[in-house]
């Protein structure tokens, strides 16, 4: 004989074979997965935001829960806006521009939702659409609120904008957040 036996060689063989992968099945410091960010629930976005044109101006309302003033620092309202004989298009985005930061009055006694209101400057001929941002605490935007549509008149009609069942300035429902 050679001086090796035919076993020896098998175990050799298997230990290399599986030396590496022994590392692998060990368990190590701590749980191996991706970080992941603290638990962290954001406040609900503002889902009744409503506007009201009349007089060359669009009054936005909209209201903040009790239960999260404590977590909104600001809101943020955003508009679009667009030539009313230009034709809308359904699958375009919607390119909004910032128009003013609003902060969230804070009071310890305050039990009730608070309601928040904001007026802008329009001029006839042009759809307008409009949306909050809310800021948290945490310095971050979260999810947009619903946007409203409204239509101010074509610069040579005389009639307002008010929100009505038969106004021609009728604003659009709410949709859900574009």
């Amino acid at each position: 004989m050679t001086g090796r036996s035919p076993i020896s060689l098998v175990h050799c063989l298997v230990f290399l074979i599986l030396m590496p992968a022994l590392p692998a099945g060990m368990p190590g410091c701590g749980r191996k997965a991706p970080p992941r960010l603290p638990d962290y629930q954001p406040p609900a976005p503002v889902a009744d935001l409503q506007a009201m044109g009349q007089d060359g101006q669009i009054h936005l309302t909209w209201q903040v829960e009790h239960a999260t003033q404590d977590q909104i620092g600001a809101f943020r309202v955003l508009r679009s806006m667009r030539p009313i004989d230009s034709p809308a298009c359904e699958t375009c985005p919607l390119i909004f521009q910032p128009l003013a930061t609003l902060v969230v009055p804070r009071s310890a006694n305050q039990p009730r939702a608070v309601a928040m209101q904001y007026d802008d400057a329009v001029s006839d001929g042009f759809v307008y659409t409009y949306k909050l941002s809310a800021l948290d605490d945490n310095g971050g935007w979260i999810n947009d609120s619903n946007t409203v549509h409204i239509q101010t008149p074509a610069p040579d009609a005389t009639s307002d904008t008010t929100a009505g069942p038969t106004s021609p300035a009728l604003p659009m429902p709410p949709q859900p957040n574009e």
